[in-house]
């Protein structure tokens, strides 16, 4: 799927495409890996030459500098291409990499002894790379080209393909090459290249049972979600029934009473119009939050004075405030604008208010306190009722769950403002303490981002 633009392939990857973001980081790892292989060349070649144990110095030192070259160049590329890339081109770079390593290191021997040098066996610790990162045909290639590389440097001496430069390691002379024949040099590959297939088998069967244990795990857990998802959907149901039930009753018995006697003078019946119409907006106030509840769209932002927004919701509360006697007192510093849904925020903030006035006996006091740091605004209505219970507290977020008494409340008040709150990219969170009241705390990101509409059953 081709991206736009860097940072829609990053949201696209973080959102959807979890194998994306696994290969990136095994590239990273892959990259990171090879900094330090590369400079632990570059330290080795310049001993070696130093200590003038190499006869052919200069290839040998252009082939460590050729390593670090490749891996900057790598490493640009993964930092600023990387997140757009398919699964496919990141095996593809994968690939590439760990071959470019493989004749990297061919150079190296080659220059530097041949398969005299005790670095010769990381032909088998390229091949476990790529057979943990790879797919089985890709790493199959590595352990071929690793395997003709090696076969090379043992063959070319004794055919007179490549020249022999070994390493002064001898006290007396060189060193003496130890495929001294053809026919040994025949044993010598193929023990060699069946330690390359076995490594090869063994890495890539431990890595397919991994991989089939992380998808067996995931498949469970998804299972598991599901399952509580079919849990919290028959409380959620069972909310509105006893939510709507009430209401709904009221609003039959006031039919039937008009039923019984259906020629009477509707004067007669008046007092009764009060109760249908007042039953009917309780059930549709259910079912409009609700909806609001489990809408999945992502928030309409505009910028928003948010001093402005708390000093209107403070104004809108008070009605409410003076029907139980209780002050709300609100301290707020200069606060920035802030690019938010506002009718969505103001809703979620007055329903915080709101709460915390019924929970404040009459003389008390709410406090509505705001301020901002380096990167979040945040927004604290402190009250002083008499707390929330542990076992109740961490209940208090479930859509109709509710402590107030039948008719007061629906419990989809919480629900939708923390909901409302993380669609912003920030989160709303409620501190308790019993006998003493409780505190709740929106807070806002200060830099507006893409944000993922989130799960209502989450």
């Amino acid at each position: 799927m081709p991206y736009t633009s860097l940072a829609q392939a990053q949201r696209a990857n973080r959102m959807l495409d979890q194998p994306i973001h696994a290969s990136l980081t095994d590239l990273h790892w892959l990259t990171r890996l090879r900094w330090v292989a590369a400079v632990a060349t570059c330290a080795v070649t310049l001993t070696v030459v130093a200590l003038g144990l190499a006869t052919a110095p200069g290839p040998l030192a252009l082939a460590g500098l050729t390593g670090l070259v490749t891996n900057g160049v790598w490493h640009w590329l993964l930092v600023h291409r990387g997140a757009v890339w398919t699964p496919r081109r990141l095996n593809q770079v994968a690939l590439a990499q760990i071959s470019l390593d493989v004749l990297t290191l061919a150079t190296q021997l080659h220059f530097g002894g041949g398969v005299d040098n005790p670095f010769d066996s990381l032909f088998a610790l390229h091949v476990a790379i790529a057979a943990t990162l790879l797919p089985r045909r890709g790493a199959g290639f590595v352990a071929l080209l690793s395997g003709l590389s090696h076969g090379l440097l043992v063959l070319g001496p004794l055919l007179g393909w490549l020249e022999f430069h070994p390493l002064r390691l001898a006290f007396e002379g060189e060193a003496h090459h130890e495929v001294e024949s053809l026919p040994q040099g025949v044993l010598y590959l193929v023990a060699h290249w069946a330690m390359l297939a076995g490594v090869v088998y063994l890495t890539g069967t431990l890595r397919a049972r991994q991989q089939a244990a992380e998808r067996e795990r995931q498949a469970q857990e998804l299972l598991a979600r599901n399952n509580e998802k079919l849990a919290r959907i028959g409380a959620i149901s069972a909310g509105v029934a006893h939510s709507v039930r009430n209401p709904l009753h009221g609003a039959l018995n006031c039919v039937e009473i008009l039923a019984q006697n259906p020629d009477a003078p509707l004067r007669d019946n008046a007092d009764l119009l009060p109760l249908l119409r007042d039953a009917l907006q309780r059930i549709d106030q259910v079912t409009q939050r609700l909806l609001t509840l489990t809408r999945t769209e992502a928030a309409t932002r505009h910028a928003t004075p948010m001093g402005a927004l708390l000093n209107e919701c403070a104004q809108q509360v008070q009605p409410h405030a003076l029907e139980h006697a209780v002050a709300v007192v609100l301290t707020v510093p200069a606060l920035p604008e802030l690019a938010i849904d506002a009718f969505r925020i103001r809703e979620a903030l007055q329903n915080l208010v709101d709460n915390a006035i019924d929970a404040s006996p009459a003389g008390g006091t709410v406090a509505v306190t705001a301020g901002a740091d380096a990167d979040m605004l945040w927004i604290e209505v402190r009250d002083q009722g008499v707390g929330i219970a542990p076992e109740t507290l961490a209940r208090v977020f479930e859509p109709f769950f509710t402590t107030k008494a039948v008719g007061d409340g629906t419990g989809i008040g919480l629900p939708i403002a923390r909901r409302a709150v993380r669609d912003h990219g920030g989160d709303l969170v409620l501190q308790s303490v019993p006998g003493v009241g409780t505190v709740a705390r929106i807070e806002l990101p200060l830099q507006a981002g893409d944000v993922v509409p989130a799960d209502p059953l989450e």
